[in-house]
């Protein structure tokens, strides 16, 4: 779909951001730089627990992005059929729903630790246990970026859909996704008959070749990767936007005794941001898009918001 050429949509331009954008951005750079530094000092005094308490959040926050891609390639190699009747008689389905819970939840925590992230950088003041979106709305007035919050809440309500699969996980134990069940069905049937010496009819079986078991399997598995892969690189936009404006907080906490410590570590981190060969790591290329938040935010309660495959967030 066009978004450009429907009148009736409203269209938001983003950057197309990568992982390796995100880690070559100017807070995420710095920050880790000057932790790598703090770290060898026997004293470190208020200033250094700030920068390691924001190195703790974004270490986690990539932490989380690399189990993402670990389950993304554990689902794109999966264990040959044999392996998995040997595994507690572990189903194709099953397989992939085990990767997806892992996946589901990883989402749901780095956006929660995006909150912590506002409220250390910010110094808001919320105890950790209490950092949420409900109470992260009350301290707005104290943030100083303006269109974090509305950034915050676009995000929110992007994620929606994984926190609710994500709660039914972790409080009913039920994870359900539609477009499985066709696949579910055969591979369940067809593992029963296989356990149990059941005389297997050809069509019975997965992996014959040429079959539309086959083919269904394939389909299957590129569907809930394609799947996965949109909500993460929703999650790596949001998170790459959220820390680039925050980048000019985290200076301005600084003191000018610390900068002067560690200028050198400054200067090594502008090099190799200014050194990286895309531009879509610095805040001056986010800030055009983030302008048009306000609208955004109004309008996605009243119509559907999806984000295209070119890096297009558009209403429907």
């Amino acid at each position: 779909m066009n978004a450009e050429n429907n009148d009736t949509n409203q269209t938001l331009n983003i950057p197309l951001i990568t992982q390796d954008d995100l880690y070559h951005n100017e807070l995420w750079w710095l920050v880790t730089i000057l932790a790598y530094y703090i770290t060898k000092k026997k004293n470190k005094d208020e200033i250094s627990n700030y920068v390691l308490d924001i190195y703790g959040i974004i270490s986690k926050i990539g932490n989380c992005i690399s189990i993402i891609n670990q389950s993304k390639g554990f689902i794109r190699r999966r264990p040959s059929i044999k392996q998995l009747d040997d595994n507690d008689q572990m189903t194709i389905t099953g397989y992939y729903m085990y990767h997806y819970d892992v996946v589901i939840h990883k989402l749901s925590t780095i956006r929660d630790l995006s909150y912590k992230l506002i409220n250390i950088t910010c110094k808001l003041g919320l105890n950790d246990k209490y950092c949420n979106w409900e109470n992260l709305k009350k301290k707005k007035n104290q943030i100083p970026v303006v269109g974090i919050m509305n950034l915050q809440q676009l995000y929110y309500k992007l994620l929606e859909q994984i926190e609710e699969e994500r709660n039914r996980s972790t409080h009913s134990g039920e994870i359900n996704l539609t477009f499985l069940n066709e696949l579910d069905i055969f591979v369940s049937a067809s593992q029963a008959i296989r356990i149990y010496n059941i005389p297997l009819l050809k069509e019975w079986e997965p992996m014959a070749k040429g079959s539309y078991n086959e083919y269904l399997l394939h389909k299957k598995k590129k569907q809930l990767i394609e799947r996965i892969e949109y909500y993460q690189n929703i999650t790596i936009f949001f998170i790459h936007a959220l820390t680039c404006c925050l980048n000019n907080v985290f200076q301005n906490n600084l003191s000018d005794d610390f900068k002067i410590e560690f200028k050198a570590n400054f200067e090594h981190a502008n090099e190799v941001i200014d050194k990286y060969d895309k531009k879509n790591n610095k805040l001056v290329y986010i800030l055009d898009w983030l302008i048009h938040l306000d609208n955004a935010v109004k309008k996605y309660h009243e119509q559907e918001l999806k984000v295209g495959k070119e890096s297009i967030i558009y209403f429907e």
